[in-house]
């Protein structure tokens, strides 16, 4: 590790992707409610200058966009009824790697259908469901294109497909109807040199060899209470892909046991040894969260 060189947030980030040398481990989280910095700045809401503090107290290196539209039942949005917040604040007047999260067919699905009419759509409609990938795929592009004009650093392609024990459908199924489209828009996005990451909850096991073969260049989430085991995957996948997360609300209660801690940080330094780790908890901030101890983790490191 250099350790004579200190990078900014964006340049330690990049170079996390890519498996390069950097004077720290990055943090990031994939969402932080709008609650707990407004009650952190101790204010009514949450404006980019709060936000930015809030990163800050916490030493994070990214920040993930989360679009806001209006959404009638059945019907995608069209591209110009995304609203990014602070989009522009984030890329140009800071040095924080900045990620927009757009969805995939599952969450998209479940936000038009319902979770039950949506899970059964491919066995009862195969059309309905392709034309709605097509549709999606179409979408994603568009707003692909728009973000990476504005300057965004990444983009993170949002789709929780599993749960704690698998995939919500049979893996030959995702492969055969939902990955040909999410090849097509990572090879894209890549092509203009934006790195994608997947987010799933849940145990994606069987499919990351998959993921790693579209061109995705990092995995979020990697919940150890969906046996997602972390030090297992970098073994197995560590110099093709990123890994992000496995931060768990039990790690953040139990931070305050000093003895745990310690084994935390050298399971923590243990990872980022073998480059391309970036640090952050599976679920995100949420209010609720044991916050004083996700501080002492990030301190500790």
């Amino acid at each position: 590790m250099r350790q004579n060189t200190v990078y900014k947030s964006r340049e330690r980030v990049k170079r996390t992707i890519g498996h390069l040398d950097t004077d720290q481990i990055p943090i990031g989280e994939i969402t932080i409610a709008d609650d707990v910095v407004a009650n952190n700045s101790r204010c009514s809401q949450s404006s980019f200058n709060e936000k930015l503090e809030f990163l800050k107290k916490l030493g994070l290196d990214i920040i993930c966009l989360t679009p806001k539209y209006p959404l009638s039942k059945g019907v995608l949005p069209s591209v110009q009824n995304f609203v990014f917040p602070d989009l522009k604040d984030w890329v140009y007047k800071t040095n924080i790697f900045t990620f927009a999260v757009i969805d995939g067919v599952f969450d998209w699905g479940i936000k038009l259908f319902g979770f039950n009419k949506f899970i059964t759509l491919l066995n009862k409609s195969p059309i309905t469901f392709m034309d709605l990938t097509k549709n999606i795929e179409k979408l994603n592009l568009q707003l692909a294109a728009f973000l990476i004009e504005m300057g965004i650093d990444g983009i993170i392609i949002a789709d929780d497909i599993a749960y704690n024990r698998g995939l919500l459908v049979n893996p030959v199924d995702i492969r055969n109807y939902i990955f040909p489209s999410l090849s097509l828009q990572v090879e894209k996005i890549n092509q203009k040199g934006t790195p994608v990451f997947f987010h799933s909850d849940g145990n994606t096991n069987d499919i990351i060899p998959d993921l790693i073969e579209i061109g995705f260049k990092g995995l979020h989430c990697i919940d150890q209470n969906a046996n997602m085991d972390i030090f297992n995957l970098q073994s197995l996948y560590g110099k093709q892909i990123c890994l992000w997360g496995n931060l768990s609300v039990d790690d953040t209660n139990r931070a305050s046991d000093l003895e745990y801690l310690q084994n935390l940080r050298e399971a923590i330094l243990s990872l980022s040894a073998k480059k391309g780790f970036i640090l952050g908890t599976s679920c995100g901030i949420f209010n609720g969260l044991n916050l004083n101890g996700l501080l002492d983790i990030y301190k500790s490191i």
